[in-house]
């Protein structure tokens, strides 16, 4: 198969497009076999089964045979593909899209073709291929270009991401997603400063939907000492995500002082969003509201301060903040500024965002005072074991970090470290380590160093009680960077493992410091490469010290303001209250 032909005439497939629930067919009705259209008609009408029955009826048996004879009907195959895709018979989609492509190479076809080869097999890096060759049928296509260069990212070639994803900003479109996913991408990659990822945060704000809405007017009381309507925008509210590292401060919150709102922007609400539902006096779902539509929700809740939470996620709704419902707005959980007027301010400290980075921050900076990082351990827990080290006559190094931070910077430093320590290994845990793509790209980044891959151990996801029990298996974790670990920082430390962190100067590079900081633990983190290596090897060393270190971190960490949920509690509710009354002031308020 050539994939670099591309055919001469205009292909049939641009003739059909895909509708809700079945395909819009622009075909002549006699062109499609009768079984055809009954299962399409099936699917449109929401009959699922009938239409899987149609496709495994003996008259689809007939045509299956006529079109294995004759593959000049590109058009029908992709009907025919498309059937099975949406009946979620995969195997069978991907086999007629692969004759499609045998016979007319299609951007349209190979899109699909990704998607469906990385349904049957299970991982990210099996949609590459045909991704990239779709990008090399149509170099100019920004939808083509975008896809290729997301893969890439997720199989950790944040690179090569980066450079087609600027490509992509040289035509002249709309790059309103395009610039997003390019600030997202450069926080895992060395060499960008505050100033470029503002720069692009800015360029972002001036193609953000609804930037120029009219300014909004408020019915909110200026009573400085109110009980205050707090809403929380997010589509974080399920099991397992970033939110739940704020959920102490959700539940410790005075209820006499603030009414909680949640915005959710859940697709597909689980357990953990059941559970969110506790927390709040009101819960609205907004997933697939148009903005102005959730604009006017937050309005009608008579919102006072509305926290954005999850910056440059993927679930954010920013469309409807930029519109200012409330006339209070705030970033919480950004990697970045947002570059947006309308957010009012940033929830961080002074360690993450020291006061010198305001210049990069559209948003005022607003300091929880000691630290603004809270950690809540789960009630159940293995217990801390003794470094493996004892064990196994070897030092066993780990990151449990998710694998595109694991950059050829990262992969160089974790590298000197290993060849400094003889004997030494590595436990890498990642949730993509099923994906065989990605293993090979982190162990040639090893080999490329003079690792071997034998001294490399790689696992993937499993429960939040095992993924605890496996940091039992390393004596000491090396951190990512320029993106740190956060959350993985904290649970080995639950566990008695210890960090050893590189801090930098944005703000993903400096989340380890600020762990260390509000712990007093500046031992762990170092400052240059070369003192990231230094430091590593010496705890390497200091066998009784580990031994020593890890008993006593849980319940150092107990004792910290880190695990205490109250204090940072009422430190987010002065910060609150501070800012409403700077707001009642500008509104001439007198009490």
């Amino acid at each position: 198969m050539d994939r670099r032909a591309v055919t001469a005439h205009e292909p049939r497939l641009t003739s059909l497009s895909v509708g809700q629930g079945g395909l819009e067919i622009s075909l002549e009705a006699n062109a499609l076999p009768a079984v055809l259209r009954e299962a399409n008609a099936h699917l449109r009408a929401g009959r699922h089964d009938q239409a899987k029955a149609c496709l495994d009826s003996p008259a689809m048996q007939s045509v299956l045979q006529a079109m294995t004879s004759d593959s000049s009907r590109t058009d029908l195959l992709y009907v025919t593909a498309k059937l099975y895709l949406e009946t979620e018979q995969f195997q069978e989609a991907m086999a007629w899209l692969q004759r499609i492509s045998a016979v007319e190479s299609h951007p349209i076809v190979l899109a699909e073709l990704a998607g469906v080869a990385e349904k049957v097999a299970g991982y990210r890096s099996a949609s590459l291929p045909y991704l990239r060759w779709a990008y090399e049928l149509a170099p100019d296509s920004v939808e083509a270009l975008d896809a290729y260069a997301l893969c890439l990212r997720d199989v950790g070639r944040i690179r090569e991401s980066i450079r087609l994803q600027e490509q992509a900003l040289q035509q002249p479109e709309e790059h309103y997603l395009l610039l997003f996913e390019l600030i997202w991408a450069m926080q895992y990659v060395a060499g960008y400063c505050r100033a470029d990822l503002f720069s692009r945060a800015q360029q972002w704000a001036e193609t953000a939907p609804n930037r120029h809405a009219p300014a909004a007017t408020y019915r909110n009381e200026p009573s400085r000492g109110r009980r205050l309507r707090l809403g929380i925008l997010s589509g974080d509210f399920k099991s397992n995500s970033p939110l739940g590292y704020f959920d102490p401060v959700l539940s410790h919150l005075d209820r006499e002082a603030f009414e909680l709102v949640a915005f959710s922007n859940v697709a597909q609400e689980d357990p953990g969003t059941r559970d969110y539902r506790g927390l709040f006096a009101g819960f609205e779902a907004i997933h697939g509201l148009p903005g102005h539509e959730v604009a006017s929700r937050v309005r009608a809740r008579d919102i006072d301060i509305l926290i954005a939470f999850g910056g440059q996620g993927g679930n954010n709704r920013l469309d409807a903040v930029a519109l200012k419902p409330a006339p209070i707005q705030v970033d919480w959980g950004g990697l970045c500024s947002m570059g947006l007027a309308h957010i009012d301010y940033r929830i961080t400290d002074a360690v993450l965002d020291p006061p010198e980075t305001q210049a990069y921050h559209r948003e005022h900076l607003a300091y929880i005072p000691g630290g603004s990082i809270c950690y809540q351990p789960p009630k159940f827990s293995p217990p801390v074991t003794p470094p493996p080290a004892g064990t196994n006559g070897y030092l066993t190094f780990g990151s449990f970090a998710n694998h595109m931070k694991m950059n050829e910077e990262t992969v160089a430093l974790w590298s000197q470290v290993l060849r400094k320590v003889p004997q030494s290994r590595m436990l890498i845990k990642t949730p993509c380590a099923h994906d065989p793509g990605v293993r090979q790209t982190l162990l040639d980044r090893f080999a490329k160093k003079g690792v071997e891959p034998q001294r490399i151990r790689m696992s993937g996801q499993c429960s939040h009680y095992e993924h605890l029990q496996q940091l039992s298996q390393v004596d000491l974790l090396l951190d990512t960077y320029p993106f740190n670990s956060f959350r993985t920082t904290l649970e080995g430390l639950w566990m008695g493992v210890p960090t050893v962190t590189l801090s930098g100067e944005t703000f993903v590079s400096r989340m380890g410091l600020a762990v260390m900081t509000q712990l007093g633990l500046p031992t762990l983190v170092a400052d240059t490469p070369a003192g990231f290596v230094e430091r590593a090897c010496v705890f390497a060393g200091q066998g009784d010290e580990l031994v020593a270190l890890r008993r006593g971190l849980r319940p150092y960490l107990l004792d910290s303001s880190v695990c205490d949920p109250t204090h940072f509690a009422r430190g987010m509710a002065d910060l609150l209250r501070t800012m409403w009354r700077r707001w009642c002031d500008d509104q001439g308020a007198l009490s």
